[in-house]
Order: structure tokens, then sequence, then C-alpha cells
């Protein structure tokens, strides 16, 4: 049984999304100086509000869809491990933009969606700002921390359990 497809494409969509996230991220931090920096920030503003709304998106139509179980010859441990992967990725796919927004915002600097200002309702605070860039930067490690579980994960189940979970998700 496969995923609904609204679930499936959300799935893909996201996933390159934050792929591209953390590669533009850590791109722009490091490697990239202005004016070509100030570009990859709006880029990776707008993308981020886009994962967030999808997320949410995401979110409800999970909670109202029928998905496939795992299947029967699944371990335990592996369903309980896949389950704190997932929830750590969805507390991801809110927290992460959730965090950039902060830390723009009590930074004082513009958060926009593909050139539509979304509203500042922090006031500027260093103190939050920071504390929300280090959140934020956490996150992106976490994320990618996340992605490589996932990924085994299913490299485990395809070579070593000879199961393609790939098709209830593809």
């Amino acid at each position: 049984m496969k995923y609904p497809l609204t679930l499936r494409v959300l799935h893909w969509l996201i996933a390159l999304l934050m792929i591209a996230l953390l590669i533009i991220g850590f791109t722009m931090a490091e490697l990239i100086k202005p004016p070509l920096q100030y570009n990859l920030f709006d880029i990776h503003k707008s993308l981020g509000v886009t994962v967030w709304g999808l997320a949410f998106l995401r979110i409800v139509i999970r909670l109202v869809s029928d998905v496939p179980p795992m299947p029967p010859q699944v371990r335990r441990y592996e369903r309980t491990l896949a389950k704190i992967v997932y929830a750590c990725l969805y507390v991801l796919m809110i927290g992460f933009p959730l965090s950039g927004y902060i830390m723009s915002s009590a930074g004082g600097h513009p958060v926009a969606w593909f050139g539509v200002n979304i509203p500042l309702i922090i006031e500027k605070n260093k103190h939050l700002s920071h504390l929300a860039w280090q959140i934020h930067s956490l996150f992106g490690y976490a994320l990618l921390g996340l992605i490589t579980l996932h990924f085994l994960g299913f490299l485990k189940h395809l070579i070593f359990d000879r199961e393609n979970l790939l098709k209830r998700m593809w």
C-alpha cells in the first residue's frame, strides 16, 4: 500500500527544499560574500517560508489521511526508531523555519516570501536574535543527522532485509 499522492508529493517537495536550504544556508554563511550573499539570504528566507507553509499542510493532510501501516516484518525497535526520527523531522519542518524567522525578525532584518514582505512581529532584540541563530544552526546539523538516519534506515531495509520501502513513498 502506498501513501496518498498528496503526502508523497509533499514528502519529496519538502525533502528537496530542505536539502536546498541546507546547501544554501551553509554556503551563504561560510563561502559567499556580499552582494551575492544578500541574494542568497532572500532566496533562503523565501524557501524557508515555503517549507513552513508546506509542513503545516502536510501535517493536516497526514492527520486526516489513511496512511499505510509499517510492514509486519519491521521489528518493534525499528518502528520505535522510525517514529522518533519522523517526529523529529516534523519538529524541524516547523521549528527550523520558525527559528530563522525569529532570528531575522529579532535582528531587525526583513523577511519576504519571493518579494512579499512578511510582518516582523518581534521587536528588535540582539540577545533573542543570537539565541535564535544558535538554535537555527543546531537545527541545521540535526537535520543533516536525521536525513542521514532516514536514508540509512531505507538502505538497511533495502539491502539487508530485501524490503523496498521506497515504493510506499514513490
